[in-house]
């Protein structure tokens, strides 16, 4: 094969490819001026004087490979008229290609549509990436918006919902204080006594008072959200948990106080003699040893109207009978004269922590149910105080949450 590629080619071959007709052995060869035959139709017309049944045998045994072709019903019907119009020359191919439009490149078709230009391609591609990622950070700040919103949301709600859950406590624990205050005034009208009524312990009105729940407890305050409560109101809080603490450690001593057994016993012989010493009269009557004038305290029963009169009084060893005798109210005579027929009256209410001595068990009694009084009376009014804060936030509308 490479041999015949370096084989000198004859002028019939580079005509046979550059497409120009190849003249018969007999024709003259065509000059450069004279003009060539078409190269549509190279088979010159058949002479004059052959029919046509010869033309067409002689083209049905045409040759394969041969440089001439049968003639053409074009070609038969120009030689029927007439000589043939001289041919236009030919082109030049190599001249064409020359002279041939500069192609563009253009992007191959893709699946996703019709074919791109490059160069506004790449373009458009980063543009459309450069939204894409604005729009993604775009919705993430959006997002996050949301995000922070809904949860400020959630803890206002959780706040308000914190604020009328110890509302309700402070509400709830308004009757137990209440029972409480008015089992201590009764407690405290039984041990102040009356006329006629000595002062005593009221035992049931202290039982009824150990059953009483202490209210609002450490579960209805502790763990609560107290962002949307102003300092004061946070203040009232722990001002009225305190004041119940203090209340609820009085009634319980309160009650060990009164526990039955030796303790009930002795406090009951205690508001006995308190009941004495503060109903009864006491009075001295004086005598003498070792040129000493001294006083034998004795209990006085009030004078009647006779005795009044005389200016006698009767008294007693016991503070409810004993040894009696009638003695002269002393109003300044001379001792030194039988001293012991006189009677001194003392003064009860100056002279009541040494004649109540023995009632001094009652009188402590009697000091922790005042402090108790007191003590529920500022508790109820921290509780009030406390209602009037929380009212702000009970008013207060919970916000759109979600997941809340």
């Amino acid at each position: 094969m490479a041999d015949d590629r370096q084989k000198p080619r004859s002028l019939e071959d580079i005509k046979a490819r550059l497409g120009r007709p190849i003249p018969r052995p007999s024709e003259p060869e065509a000059s450069a001026d004279s003009p060539l035959p078409s190269p549509i139709s190279t088979t010159p017309p058949p002479p004059e004087g052959l029919g046509a049944d010869l033309a067409d045998a002689g083209r049905s045994r045409k040759t394969p490979g041969s440089p001439f072709e049968p003639e053409r019903p074009a070609a038969r019907a120009s030689s029927a008229r007439g000589p043939a119009a001289p041919r236009p020359a030919p082109t030049d191919p190599f001249a064409a290609a020359e002279a041939a439009p500069e192609r563009r490149v253009e992007a191959a078709p893709t699946h996703h549509g019709p074919v791109e230009d490059v160069d506004h391609a790449l373009p458009r591609r980063k543009s459309q990436w450069i939204l894409l990622a604005v729009g993604l950070v775009a919705g993430l700040i959006v997002g996050a918006l949301v995000v922070s919103v809904n949860d400020a949301n959630k803890d206002y709600n959780r706040s308000v919902r914190d604020g009328k859950a110890i509302f309700a406590a402070v509400q709830a624990s308004a009757e137990p204080i209440d029972h409480a205050t008015q089992l201590v005034a009764r407690i405290k009208a039984a041990a102040a006594g009356a006329p006629g009524t000595p002062p005593k312990v009221d035992y049931e009105a202290i039982e009824a008072l150990q059953k009483i729940p202490r209210p609002f407890g450490a579960a209805a305050f502790s763990r609560r959200d107290y962002r949307r409560f102003n300092p004061s109101t946070v203040d009232s809080l722990f001002a009225f948990q305190r004041a119940v603490d203090a209340s609820w450690a009085d009634i319980a001593e309160l009650g060990r106080v009164a526990t039955p057994g030796p303790r009930r016993e002795a406090l009951d012989k205690a508001a006995a003699a308190a009941g004495d010493t503060e109903s009864l009269q006491t009075g001295c009557v004086p005598a003498i040893a070792q040129d000493q004038i001294r006083c034998v305290l004795v209990y006085v029963d009030p004078p009647t109207d006779a005795q009044a009169k005389a200016g006698k009084l009767v008294v007693h060893t016991q503070p409810h009978g004993g040894q009696s005798a009638e003695k002269i109210f002393y109003r300044g005579q001379d001792l030194h004269d039988d001293p012991s027929r006189y009677v001194i009256l003392t003064n009860n209410e100056a002279s009541a922590a040494v004649l109540g001595e023995r009632a001094s068990a009652f009188a402590r009694f009697r000091e922790r149910a005042d402090t108790l009084a007191a003590q529920l009376d500022a508790t109820s009014k921290a509780r009030g105080e406390l209602e009037t804060d929380l009212g702000s936030i009970v008013t207060l509308k919970e916000q759109v949450a979600f997941g809340d």
